[in-house]
């Protein structure tokens, strides 16, 4: 076992080491055989958790991780029978190791960071909410708190009212229209992607599912489209790809992990005094959940998307693209925008950086995120919050 690394029971801990240089993702020439790749992953998930851990890491610094995801098929990757769940642990694995590296903590002092930096948060608008008021009792700090978890704007308001003023024959012909939209877009999928095996299944319509969003994927790894995505598709059913890739492939890939932001919320969240953790199903719970796991879910599912995004096409043929011809999707370098906007007072301030480098080295790992999207996801973190990845 490497000097620079030691295993817990649950969560293993980095210790900073001297002197640590070269590459950790550098490539190897030399060649895998499928039956070495199957080997390893069979190995991997036969391992107790400390065995998988120093796997995942050996193949990581040994340049061999890529290789051994790659030669997994997409129903290895995702099926949970197979190897999708111990491929987002490698992936966790790999992050979290590559966030304490860059923190150059443990996990429990990034615990105890995080946990300084929410109850300072919370005191500021505490004492700013209660102007005079002295002391702040737990009361102030857990509504402080509260606000501060609600206080994003990933995803908007939810609002039906468009929806909710059309007729009853208004609402007939978008279903309609969505219900075309879904056979068109099936059609064009297995004529240009049949690679990706989409099936008539995974896509419905629910438009006033979609009042804060143009698309959603459920539990059961459905996408679900509205108003915006059909009208793409009319324009060009091409339009819709990334959204789709989005929801369909990108959430449910990234999901079969866990998401370590939430893990270090949850870890540090005791720092308030007076915190007990809401119940599953309320609001305060789904902020919590907003704030810290779905960002980490949306950023993977963006950088999914990225290699299908078309701005805009020439549907006529006269050589120029007019307005109704644009993709009516927002792009995904903008939404990534969006999300990494919000990271400002989310993290400590010494956790931010490692978070940020964690998640790219993630990105490099992983063969169905392409160096284009890396790129976006570098040049994004270093314009809107001045950190190189």
């Amino acid at each position: 076992m490497r000097n620079d690394v030691s295993f817990g029971d649950s969560w293993w801990h980095y210790v900073p080491g001297v002197g640590q240089a070269g590459d950790l993702a550098q490539e190897v020439t030399e060649a895998f055989d499928d039956r070495a790749v199957q080997s390893w992953w069979i190995t991997y998930a036969a391992g107790n958790e400390s065995q998988r851990q120093q796997l995942a890491l050996d193949a990581w610094q040994q340049g061999e991780l890529r290789h051994n995801i790659v030669n997994l098929s997409h129903a290895q990757q995702v099926d949970p029978a197979l190897y999708g769940n111990e491929l987002g642990e490698v992936l966790d694995t790999l992050q979290q190791f590559e966030m304490m590296r860059a923190a150059g903590m443990t996990w429990e002092q990034m615990v105890a960071a995080q946990g300084s930096h929410m109850r300072a948060e919370a005191e500021t608008r505490a004492r700013a909410a209660n102007p005079g008021t002295d002391p702040i009792t737990e009361a102030d700090l857990q509504d402080a708190h509260e606000e501060g978890v609600a206080d994003q704007d990933y995803l908007g308001e939810e609002d039906t009212t468009w929806w909710d003023g059309l007729s009853a024959a208004q609402q007939t012909s978008w279903n309609q229209r969505g219900a075309r939209a879904v056979t068109i877009r099936l059609a064009h999928a297995q004529r240009t992607r049949p690679d990706l095996n989409i099936q008539a299944s995974e896509i419905a319509v629910d438009i006033p599912g979609n009042s804060n969003s143009v698309a959603y994927v459920d539990g059961a790894g459905k996408c679900w489209i509205g108003e915006t995505t059909i009208e793409a598709i009319e324009v060009d059913p091409a339009y819709a790809d990334s959204t789709i890739m989005h929801e369909l492939r990108g959430h449910p890939e990234f999901d079969t992990g866990f998401a370590l932001s939430m893990e270090l919320y949850d870890g540090s969240a005791g720092a308030l005094p007076g915190y007990t953790r809401p119940a599953d199903g309320t609001d305060e719970r789904y902020d919590e959940w907003l704030r810290f796991e779905y960002l980490e879910s949306e950023i993977g599912a963006l950088m999914r998307e990225e290699a299908f995004w078309i701005a805009s096409r020439d549907q006529d043929g006269d050589g120029t693209v007019s307005a109704a011809e644009q993709n009516p999707l927002g792009s995904p370098g903008a939404l990534l925008d969006t999300l990494l906007g919000n990271l400002s007072s989310q993290f400590a301030p010494s956790l931010l950086e490692p978070f940020l480098k964690g998640l790219a080295r993630r990105f490099e790992a992983d063969p169905r995120v392409t160096q284009s999207a890396s790129t976006m996801f570098a040049a994004t973190c270093l314009r809107q919050l001045g950190v190189t990845v």
